[in-house]
């Protein structure tokens, strides 16, 4: 798999977005450290509660989780996969959207920790 480029804005930035090359008339938008299957579930919070995204189907089996989403139109696939985490299938027309979407959502959560990590600091006087 080759990346065609990553947004990593700042050194303390934790979830960043990488953006593979088309293959297959696919483009794939991958979360970065947020690997685990259990961060699908944080990042489909965020799509649906802060950027007002429509969860159209969910499957979650033992080994399998996954979702198609609906964003401004566009729908789109988001699986989890065991080996590369949780990423955005996107057609080459909706990549450039999907991936401004992916990142939106990447500094939600970069915010979140953030003010999770400051909150942990004041209290441990």
């Amino acid at each position: 798999m080759i990346f065609n480029r990553h947004n990593k804005k700042k050194d303390e930035d934790i979830i960043y977005i990488l953006r593979a090359k088309e293959y297959q008339n696919t483009i794939d938008i991958y979360f970065e450290n947020l690997h685990h299957l259990l961060y699908h579930e944080i990042i489909l919070n965020v799509l649906k509660e802060d950027l007002k995204c429509e969860v159209l189907s969910y499957v979650d089996k033992i080994t399998d989780i996954g979702s198609t989403i609906r964003w401004n139109g566009i729908e789109f696939d988001f699986p989890h996969d065991y080996m590369f985490g949780n990423y955005f299938i996107a057609t080459p027309e909706h990549a450039d959207a999907l991936e401004q979407l992916a990142n939106q959502a990447a500094d939600i959560i970069n915010e979140k920790i953030s003010t999770f990590k400051k909150g942990k600091k004041t209290h441990r006087t």
